[in-house]
């Protein structure tokens, strides 16, 4: 992937962190069908300048009593360039809003109306990583969007298969499976040309399994975007803050 034209994007739950038994290449079944297709996926993104796109996520979470709860995030992302994004997520998490403009990123309370403005990376790939492992931030679906996407794929997987040609809403979509001792993780990448990923899902194994899914919708690639929609401009009445890194 062209680190120029690195559009990134948008959520770390770090699909691949959750895997931290390692094993010799010699013990994976990986599919070389399934490894063309993430490649062709990463290389078109690589080379995408501007994008803006609708992400819509179910996410199971165990609730007070025990039980297993599904909940739902609404997210609207638009990325230009290595450097900037603006993102707005909406959802049993809150009413919130990311401004990067390649030097600071405002996140802001729609809730609570208020602001902090942090000082960052000068790149959206480095920004993200940053602000997760500083703030424990999370961005929807960035792992899709990272250069070594493939490679962590087959790092972090056992068994990686090419499950076939499968048909949604009336498209065709590329389906790969992947799956280790703790997770399954698919997805479907539109047989279009543009190779765009269109919905991913991953179960977490265990006694209580919980999955999480998520669906791409309005793709816009290399759409106008202007640098001011990247700038955060405080609303009447919004307090700044400061937060705490966490330990």
């Amino acid at each position: 992937m062209k680190k120029k034209h690195l559009i990134l994007a948008l959520s770390v739950f770090l699909i691949f962190g959750l895997s931290n038994h390692v094993h010799s290449q010699s013990d994976k079944d990986i599919d070389q069908v399934a490894v063309d297709i993430l490649d062709k996926m990463s290389d078109v993104i690589g080379e995408i300048e501007s994008c803006a796109f609708q992400l819509v996520k179910d996410e199971d979470f165990i609730n007070d009593d025990g039980m297993v709860e599904r909940r739902r995030t609404h997210t609207t992302s638009y990325f230009k360039g290595p450097d900037r994004f603006a993102i707005r997520s909406r959802g049993h998490k809150g009413n919130k809003g990311y401004w990067y403009n390649g030097e600071t990123l405002t996140y802001y309370s729609f809730d609570e109306n208020n602001y902090v403005v942090l000082p960052t990376p000068n790149t959206s790939m480095a920004t993200i990583d940053s602000l997760h492992v500083t703030f424990g931030m999370r961005f929807p679906a960035a792992d899709l969007f990272y250069p070594s996407f493939t490679d962590d794929v087959i790092d972090a997987f056992d068994r990686v298969k090419f499950a076939g040609m499968k048909q949604v809403d009336g498209k065709d979509y590329f389906h790969v499976v992947a799956e280790n001792r703790q997770l399954i993780f698919q997805l479907w990448i539109g047989n279009d040309g543009f190779y765009m990923p269109q919905m991913y899902a991953y179960t977490i194994k265990g006694d209580q399994p919980r999955s999480v899914s998520a669906t791409f919708k309005a793709w816009e690639l290399g759409v106008e975007l202007p640098n001011p929609m990247f700038e955060f401009t405080p609303p009447d009445g919004a307090r700044l803050i400061s937060i705490m890194a966490q330990e």
